[in-house]
C-alpha cells in the first residue's frame, strides 16, 4: 500500500498575517460607527411624543351668570419641552374670569405634569359648547406643533325657569321699559323757574353766611384783651376823668363800679363774678388767701352798692369818690405779682428821675 503523499504547504509570511489583522480591526470600527450614526439619525428623525391632555368640569349644568370651573391637565415626557397653553379672554359663549396654573411637577412615571384652572361664566341660555383650546409643543426640537383639548358641552339654564319649576312666585319677569310721557311747554317753564328759584335761594344763603361770618372775622382780627388788672384800672381812670361821680346819679355810678369790680375778680380768679349775688361773691372770696382787712373792704363795698341799687340809698359825693378808691385799692392789692413788680418798678424809676431832676 502506497502512502499518500501530499505536497508540502507553502509557509505563510509573517507580514501578511499582520496586515490581515489590521484590516479586520478597521472593518469592525467602521461597522460600529455606521451603527451609531444610524441610531442617531433615527433618534433625530423620530417624532416626539405629543403631550397628553385631559379636561374635566366641576359640573356640566349651571345657571346663567354662575361660574363653572374647568381643569386642564397636561402631561409630557421629560425629554420634550414644556407645552404652551394659550387661553383667550373668551371661549365661545363663555368668558374667562380667572386663569391660573400650578407649577410643573414630575410624576412617578418620569413625566412632567401641569394643571391649569379656568373659571368660566356664560350669559347665553341653552346648551353651549366649550371650544377646543390649542396647546403648542415642539416636535424634533425644531418643528412647532399644536394639539387641542377636546370640546365640552355645558347646559346653561335660566334662573326664572328653575325658580318657576320649584314653585316660587316671588320673582317675576322684567317689565319692558316705560315710555317718557310727553310734556307741554308749561312743564319745562316750571322746571326752569324752579331752577332759578333754587339759584336765588343759594345766593341768599351765601349772602347770609358771609354777613354772619364778618363779625367773627372782625373779632378774630381784634387785638388780644388787656390783663384783668389793667382793664379794671383803665375803666376806673375813665370814670375819674369823666367825673362820673358828679355827673351821674348814684345808681348808675355804683352799678358801673360793681361791674368793674366783679369783672375783674371773675377774670382774675376764674369765675363768673357778673352772674353772682353779693353773698355768693363774698362766699367765694373767703376761699381766697386774702387778708381780713381786704375781705372787710370788699364786704363794705358790696353792702353799700346793694343799698344804692335796691334800697334807693343816695350817698353823698365824698362817699362816691371813696367807693371808687376802695375798688381801686382792691384791684391793686390782688393783682398778679408780676404786675405789682412792674408797677413798683415804674414807680421807682419815676421817683428816681424826679430826684435826679431836682438834684
Amino acid at each position: 500500500m502506497k502512502a499518500l503523499l501530499l505536497p508540502p504547504s507553502a509557509p505563510r509570511r509573517a507580514g501578511a498575517s499582520r496586515a490581515d489583522g489590521a484590516l479586520f480591526r478597521g472593518g469592525r470600527i467602521l461597522a460600529l460607527l455606521a451603527v451609531g450614526a444610524t441610531v442617531l439619525m433615527v433618534a433625530q428623525t423620530a417624532p416626539a411624543e405629543m403631550p397628553e391632555i385631559s379636561v374635566s368640569l366641576d359640573r356640566c349644568e349651571t345657571l346663567v351668570g354662575e361660574p363653572v370651573v374647568c381643569r386642564i391637565v397636561l402631561r409630557w415626557p421629560a425629554t420634550a419641552g414644556a407645552p404652551a397653553l394659550s387661553v383667550p379672554e373668551t371661549l365661545g359663549a363663555f368668558e374667562v374670569l380667572e386663569h391660573g396654573a400650578t407649577e410643573d411637577r414630575k410624576a412617578k412615571d418620569g413625566r412632567f405634569e401641569r394643571t391649569v384652572t379656568l373659571k368660566l361664566i356664560s350669559f347665553e341660555l341653552g346648551e353651549q359648547e366649550l371650544p377646543p383650546i390649542e396647546v403648542g409643543y415642539m416636535e424634533g426640537g425644531t418643528e412647532a406643533k399644536t394639539a387641542k383639548t377636546p370640546p365640552q358641552k355645558i347646559l346653561v339654564n335660566s334662573v326664572l325657569e328653575q325658580t318657576a319649576a320649584r314653585g316660587a312666585t316671588d320673582l317675576r319677569p322684567i317689565r319692558p321699559p316705560m315710555e317718557w310721557p310727553r310734556r307741554g311747554a308749561g312743564f319745562y317753564v316750571a322746571i326752569l323757574g324752579a331752577a332759578l328759584l333754587a339759584v336765588l335761594l343759594a345766593m341768599g344763603l351765601v349772602w347770609l353766611l358771609r354777613r354772619w361770618l364778618r363779625p367773627r372775622e372782625r373779632e378774630a382780627a381784634a387785638p388780644p384783651p388787656l390783663p384783668p388788672d389793667e382793664e379794671a384800672l383803665h375803666a376806673l381812670a375813665e370814670m375819674e376823668m369823666t367825673r362820673m361821680a358828679e355827673r351821674e346819679a348814684a345808681k348808675p355810678y355804683y352799678t358801673r363800679l360793681s361791674e368793674i369790680l366783679r369783672r375783674y375778680l371773675g377774670r382774675r380768679y376764674g369765675f363768673d363774678g357778673l352772674e353772682m349775688t353779693s353773698s355768693e361773691l363774698l362766699e367765694h372770696a373767703q376761699r381766697l388767701a386774702w387778708s381780713e382787712d381786704l375781705y372787710l373792704l370788699l364786704a363794705g363795698d358790696t353792702s353799700e352798692a346793694d343799698g344804692v341799687k335796691f334800697a334807693r340809698h343816695v350817698p353823698e359825693l365824698p362817699k362816691r369818690v371813696s367807693a371808687l378808691g376802695r375798688v381801686k385799692h382792691i384791684v391793686l392789692e390782688t393783682r398778679p405779682p408780676r404786675a405789682r413788680e412792674a408797677a413798683d418798678g415804674k414807680a421807682g424809676a419815676g421817683s428816681a428821675g424826679g430826684s435826679a431832676s431836682r438834684g
